[in-house]
């Protein structure tokens, strides 16, 4: 069971699909006489994203790294919309694909922080790449995929502590047909999905477990129970058990909580998720 995965699953198909109304109402409210008849196309366009009509919702949750700076809740809600149903598909694809050890064996906190934090530095590399750029300005970024990439950056860092050379190795070549893919797509950020990889990688430096062999669990007639999942148990291998990690999760949370308390414009995050929720557009 991964219950962190499937709530990060549920929570972004509601997001698009509160996103998609969102915008579906603002065409209605804007051009009153296409609607009823007009509305099956409507509805398709938004979806399927070919209309050019942001909603309220997107425009106050979507990363620009000129809007971001003033309203840094962006950097976060960024990662829970999206362009259009495949966009959205693709990346609830690419959730499901990953092994389910990297929550129930890594830990929940450690997979959602990771997804979280990732999400913020994939949007970081998203404006550093734009302001270095001849779009400065004018790009706007969504989606989870750097997100996503920064678990196969947690992977790749567990699996190298593990010692599994081989299976990190395929995680890297999975990164770079990633990459090389955004280069054949329109409206693709591979500066985001790096920047996600890294924050994924430095989380799996900082919060994933070292590695030690156990010699008890080694032994034939051994007592030693093995609590683990069996999929963590195989990537492991046998008489391998996890240890601490350098910094736990807990504490990077309250690291967190203590810049919110004593910096104005962190201190605004919650209230600007909640006001752009509950009225869309309001900080628009």
């Amino acid at each position: 069971m991964t219950p962190a995965r499937s709530t990060l699953v549920v929570m972004i198909a509601l997001m698009f699909l509160y996103q998609t109304i969102d915008t579906i109402h603002l065409i209605r409210r804007q051009n009153p006489s296409y609607w009823p008849n007009s509305a099956l196309s409507i509805i398709s366009d938004t979806v399927l994203g070919t209309t050019d009509v942001r909603g309220p919702l997107t425009m106050s949750f979507m990363h620009n790294e000129i809007l971001s700076q003033r309203q840094p809740h962006r950097f976060l809600t960024s990662g829970f919309l999206h362009g259009d149903i495949l966009h959205l598909l693709l990346n609830i694809d690419a959730l499901r694909r990953l092994p389910s050890w990297l929550e129930t064996g890594l830990g929940k906190p450690l997979f959602v922080t990771t997804f979280l934090v990732s999400i913020v530095t994939g949007n970081m590399g998203h404006s550093f790449n734009a302001v270095n750029s001849s779009y400065a300005g004018s790009t706007f970024c969504l989606g989870a995929s750097g997100g996503i990439c920064g678990l196969y950056g947690l992977m790749y860092v567990a699996l190298t502590k593990m010692g599994q050379t081989s299976s990190a190795q395929r995680v890297l070549k999975g990164m770079a047909l990633l990459l090389a893919s955004g280069f054949l797509w329109d409206n693709v950020s591979n500066a985001a999905h790096l920047g996600g990889f890294f924050g994924g990688m430095v989380m799996g430096i900082l919060c994933s477990p070292s590695y030690r062999k156990n010699y008890l669990a080694r032994r034939k007639w051994s007592l030693e129970v093995d609590l683990w999942p069996r999929d963590y148990r195989q990537m492991m291998g046998f008489g391998i058990s996890p240890n601490k990690s350098l910094v736990p999760v807990q504490a990077l949370w309250a690291v967190a909580a203590c810049a919110m308390v004593l910096e104005p414009t962190f201190r605004s995050i919650p209230s600007s998720i909640l006001a752009s929720l509950l009225r869309p557009g309001s900080l628009s």
